[in-house]
């Protein structure tokens, strides 16, 4: 069964494919277990003597890349031992915001903290803290 979020834009892709045009997208299946399956389908129509009378799909279940994708992209923009955002992460949402207020009459203001100057007067006082 279509996952309820998707269901009215895969049946509208669907739909599509017997406009003689081959259509990619992704989707959600549920599984009678509860379990989202996660699918890429190539929706490509079959033709005999000029009228679409079928389709062919292609489906593949991409739930592991798409989770594989999702770890890396958290490991790329957050520290390993802690899980906290990183530099990268932090410039990246500071250029999201640069460029949401871009001709904007409002302004953009950051804050910096070091907080390894404040962990090292902590780690000479009590070093099982930091």
């Amino acid at each position: 069964m279509l996952a309820e979020e998707v269901r009215d834009q895969t049946e509208a892709w669907y739909d599509q494919s017997f406009e003689r045009m081959p259509k990619s997208y992704e989707t959600v299946l549920l599984h009678p277990s509860g379990r989202r399956v996660e699918l890429s389908v190539m929706n490509v129509p079959v033709e005999i003597q000029g009228q679409v009378v079928g389709n062919h799909l292609i489906i593949k279940d991409i739930t592991e890349e798409n989770r594989v994708k999702k770890k890396i992209k958290h490991q790329a923009y957050h520290d390993e031992l802690t899980g906290l955002p990183n530099r990268r992460k932090f410039y990246d949402e500071l250029n999201q915001a640069i460029e949401q207020h871009e001709g904007e009459a409002s302004a953009i203001a950051v804050m910096v903290l070091d907080v390894d100057l404040r962990c090292s007067l902590i780690t000479e006082r009590m070093p099982w803290i930091c």
